[in-house]
């Protein structure tokens, strides 16, 4: 009886050492898909926002306003600029502001027209703001409130390539690229830049 139980429990000590020891990380077991959802969840930001980061090519200090929240820039960072639920006053009709994002609406179809909606605009004062985008604008980011899920669509027409946005409830992330390609995507490797007219 005593023999079995020892044998018992090196088998036991054996199997943990096997099993456990060389288990993979825990990331190992995450699936393709899991991990394209864990990546594009980025481009969903919820419904607080939270910004912050180098301002490129500009080292002084600045106030930023938004919505009613005002922020700075400090020694040429962007300090955490931090915003909610934007109040009823500042949302548009959707179609107004998606109309900042690409400056026409011709051939733009909304999957709900009552939806309401805000293109955040961080003005630094003397006309200017800060984007999150390269230094010649070719490509930024639009943070974009809604507050509905809704979609964005469009077929390609003249120069702008066709889109198909699925926009969750709350912020969310629109890359626009060259001027004509928009996708629902974050792009932390970018830096603030400084326009005089957004």
């Amino acid at each position: 009886m005593k023999i079995g139980s020892v044998l018992l429990m090196v088998l036991l000590a054996a199997f943990y050492v096997i099993g456990c020891g060389s288990s993979p990380n825990i990331t190992e077991f995450v699936t393709n898909d899991q991990q394209e959802n864990s990546t594009n969840d980025s481009r969903n930001l919820g419904e607080t926002l939270n910004l912050s980061g180098q301002v490129n090519e500009f080292t002084g200090n600045r106030e930023v306003k938004a919505l009613g929240i005002t922020g700075s820039i400090t020694d040429g960072y962007f300090n955490i600029f931090s915003i909610g639920t934007p109040d009823d006053d500042y949302l548009e009709d959707i179609e107004e502001a998606f109309f900042h994002i690409l400056w026409e609406s011709a051939g733009t179809n909304f999957s709900d027209t009552s939806a309401r909606a805000v293109c955040l605009y961080l003005s630094i004062g003397s006309g200017a703001s800060i984007a999150l985008a390269t230094p010649d604008f070719k490509t930024s980011v639009f943070h974009f409130y809604v507050d509905r899920d809704v979609i964005i669509s469009r077929e390609s027409m003249g120069e702008v390539n066709a889109y198909n946005l699925h926009l969750n409830k709350g912020w969310n992330a629109i890359l626009r690229e060259n001027f004509n390609t928009f996708t629902l995507a974050n792009r932390d490797d970018l830096l603030w830049s400084i326009s005089q007219d957004m």
